[in-house]
């Protein structure tokens, strides 16, 4: 007969939680959703705001392009090992681009999607969609690129091979414990 009690108890009140921003992180799709709002919002706004042309506001919007889709896509990828990195980042990308896309077609609809010097339309929205997802997937694989080699550099500077690999293995099945909601943290052990 199948047993309805566990043969170990656990004490509940040692169980945490990871924090959320780490939850979120280790799925691809909230911080790729937040980042093609973010940076499709702060186009509309900086670039519709009778700044089409500044300097200034093409500088700001590359910032706030490089904090939030790179920052994202690097709290992401860093769960997990570099191995792995090889469809995480294109699949960013991907979520990323195409819910910036849709943000724009939103905001089109609203008539405040700048193009050039006027409002986009619904017929123009297909290419503005394609650059995006063009512009995306070449930026944030060459984000991806130059973070790995500078994470393995730092790895094969700092760590040996071992440790390495045991770190690889320990962040693996971290993440997976977190994304399937069975994660318990290191220290806390049962009685």
């Amino acid at each position: 007969m199948v047993g309805f009690f566990p043969r170990e108890s656990i004490r509940w009140s040692q169980i945490e939680e990871p924090p959320l921003m780490r939850r979120l992180s280790i799925v691809p799709w909230p911080l790729a959703v937040v980042a093609g709002v973010g940076v499709r919002l702060a186009h509309a706004g900086l670039f519709g705001i009778g700044t089409r042309s500044s300097l200034l506001a093409a500088s700001v919007y590359a910032v706030v392009l490089v904090l939030l889709a790179c920052g994202s896509l690097t709290a992401h990828v860093g769960n997990f090992p570099v191995r792995s990195w090889g469809w995480r980042v294109p699949f960013f990308a991907v979520i990323e681009s195409v819910t910036e896309g849709l943000t724009s077609l939103v905001l089109i609809g609203l008539g405040v999607e700048p193009i050039g010097a006027d409002r986009a339309t619904v017929d123009e929205w297909p290419a503005i969609a394609l650059t995006i997802v063009r512009n995306r997937l070449i930026l944030l694989a060459a984000f991806g690129v130059v973070l790995a080699t500078v994470v393995e550099g730092a790895r094969l500077a700092f760590f040996q091979p071992v440790e390495r690999a045991r770190m690889d293995d320990e962040a693996s099945s971290e993440a997976a414990a977190i994304a399937t909601g069975e994660h318990v943290p290191p220290d806390s052990t049962p009685d």
